[in-house]
């Protein structure tokens, strides 16, 4: 039996350098990165509806719905500049309340 081959290991720097530049998405944890898989259409209408639902729930107060393609960093702070830890995501959609503050200049990754 072969052993397994240890998967590069990404700094989050790294992966934001690739990230930005692919065609396609792809999303980050603690080191590894995971190509993102296409949705079905039944998947497609649940997440559409959610947003819908949410969105209207939400009017007049200081919070609104972001779709999936929004890209959101969880987990702890970075202390250095090469770390590995922590996850980049696109979850099927978030509830951003007040000002988004993002990851850095770039600002397209929501811390909050």
């Amino acid at each position: 039996m072969a052993a397994a081959q240890p998967q590069q290991q990404w700094t989050i720097e790294e992966y934001l350098t690739m990230e930005r530049a692919a065609e396609e998405r792809h999303e980050y944890l603690d080191g590894e990165v995971y190509a993102m898989a296409g949705e079905s259409p039944e998947h497609a209408d649940i997440c559409t509806n959610l947003v819908s639902e949410l969105g209207s729930q939400l009017k007049g107060t200081p919070c609104r719905v972001r779709s999936k393609d929004t890209k959101v960093r969880s987990g702890p702070a970075p202390q250095q500049r090469r770390q590995r830890r922590g996850l980049f995501s696109y979850p099927d959609l978030i509830v951003l309340c007040g000002e988004p503050q993002y990851h850095d200049a770039h600002r397209d990754i929501i811390l909050n």
